[in-house]
């Protein structure tokens, strides 16, 4: 489940005359969401778009909309749905808690790892190669806790990052720690299905 923000052409309640004379109504640009929910066949990578909704945001009522159908439509645990991918918004979740409570959530990694780049500290007197270098230093260490190869060795990497960086970048590590089970919870999806595909059960983003 992700939102997908768009900008596009709204009718306002006016109108105008063109250069022809024709009376015309006037638009606007309004930003929107275009909420998504993706059904991925995580043992062959197959997927496939089954439901979106156009939204003013996400928020937990926008979410319902989308949600509820989706149970209309018998999309429930006993037939089939194991986890639930998506990126920890507020209101997703909270709509995610009155339809899908007994499905398990998984944290999209590369929503975490933007948040972990974006929470990086670099010194002002370092020149711009110096915070790109440090910068990526960092996110790969990162990135290394979800390619590891079972979730006892991604624990272990996660408290050498804690180590490594705490001093120098706080908030990097909380970010990165935040809601670590659900993060992880796709290592014991693949240690059960061996013939799954990471990429599609740890992340909601289609560029991985």
């Amino acid at each position: 489940l992700d939102a997908i923000w768009v900008t596009r052409l709204v009718q306002d309640k006016r109108t105008r005359v063109d250069s022809l004379g024709r009376v015309r109504p006037v638009k606007k640009k309004k930003r929107g969401a275009v909420l998504v929910a993706l059904g991925i066949w995580p043992h062959s990578g197959r997927y496939h778009v089954l439901d979106w909704e156009l939204a003013e945001g996400e928020s937990g009522s926008d979410w319902d909309r989308l949600l509820s159908r989706l149970i209309e439509r018998q999309l429930w645990q006993c037939r089939g749905l194991l986890l639930v991918v998506h990126d920890g918004g507020s209101g997703l979740q909270a709509a995610l808690r009155r339809w899908y409570a007994e499905v398990p959530s998984q944290r999209c990694v590369f929503h975490k790892l933007r948040n972990v780049w974006q929470a990086i500290i670099v010194p002002e007197d370092s020149t711009t190669s110096q915070r790109r270098a440090l910068k990526q230093k960092i996110i790969r260490e990162a990135a290394a806790v979800f390619r590891a190869s079972d979730e006892r060795q991604a624990k272990q990497l996660m408290a050498d990052f804690r180590e490594r960086w705490y001093d120098t970048q706080a908030d990097a590590v909380a970010t990165l720690l935040r809601d670590q089970d659900d993060t992880l919870r796709f290592y014991s999806f693949l240690d059960r299905n061996r013939t799954w595909r990471a990429k599609a059960v740890r992340t909601t983003s289609m560029l991985e």
